[in-house]
């Protein structure tokens, strides 16, 4: 994976936008899987691309079948209070790979409940938001905050050589944007991401290996944007501005409350400086 650092926020925007700009350019005809550039942002640059279910668990793996028996227990409790269902046994076809009950797997990863998902985004500017939305003072906050991105990238392309020839040593599948789920997939502008080894006979949501060279049976780049979170008050500012706030990716009515003291405390707080 290669690890980029700026100086400015504005050298990342730069480097962003011609990743999307490349990547429509691109031919129908031509167009893989995920025609999109992605991005991921992470409030501390020391932290690894780890999902939520590997941070919840402790362990780097955990069997599809394993995982999908616990969707259909949760799914019991959660259709019983909010009188909603979901098909979780129906199947999403990756290549080599089936995968059920994605469209509630994904709804569980927007409501809290530990995925294997990993979320990304079409927009630079949401993750951004990720990555510098805390304001809380009282804690020994990061100097630098992450911006991943990750492309998909035509079979020619000299740039990356590496494959995972062997299921051992694990694949990553793109999953979305065109699914009937939870509406904060739809704020956010998400995709997602699944690490999946073999083992034995079994396959397994895995950690991401640190050098991400396959998706989708295709050649991928992943980067990672070191950026100083001194950078922070420009990019809340501009975000401001494009009304890219908690509520507006969220809205709830905890994530108004988020909105607000951004707007009433941090850049009040500012002015006054």
């Amino acid at each position: 994976m290669r690890e980029k650092r700026v100086r400015t926020w504005r050298e990342f925007e730069e480097q962003a936008v011609a990743k999307i700009e490349r990547m429509a350019a691109v031919p129908d005809g031509e167009r893989q899987f995920t025609d999109r550039a992605l991005f991921r942002g992470q409030a501390d640059a020391a932290w690894g691309l780890t999902t939520t279910l590997q941070r919840a668990t402790g362990k780097s793996e955990e069997s599809i079948d394993s995982y999908h028996v616990q969707m259909q227990v949760v799914h019991k409790s959660i259709a019983s209070y909010f009188d909603r269902s979901w098909n979780t046994d129906e199947s999403l076809s990756l290549p080599g790979l089936k995968v059920k009950g994605v469209k509630f797997m994904v709804y569980l990863r927007q409501n809290g409940f530990p995925s294997p998902l990993l979320d990304w985004t079409a927009s630079p500017y949401i993750a951004a938001f990720f990555a510098f939305r805390n304001l809380w003072r009282d804690t020994k906050r990061p100097e630098y905050v992450a911006i991943y991105t990750y492309e998909e990238l035509a079979d020619e392309d000299e740039r990356v050589r590496m494959a995972f020839q062997d299921r051992k040593a694990g694949s990553v599948y793109t999953i979305g944007p065109c699914l009937a789920t939870d509406r904060k997939h739809h704020l956010q502008q998400c995709e997602y991401t699944l690490c999946v080894r073999g083992r034995g006979d079994e396959y397994c949501y895995a950690a991401y290996p640190e050098e991400i060279g396959t998706s989708d049976a295709r050649p991928c780049v992943v980067e990672k944007y070191v950026i100083p979170m001194s950078e922070q008050e420009e990019v809340l500012r501009r975000l401001q501005l494009m009304n890219i706030n908690a509520f507006s990716l969220f809205g709830t009515e905890a994530a108004l409350m988020e909105s607000l003291a951004i707007r009433e405390l941090f850049f009040r707080d500012l002015s006054r400086e």
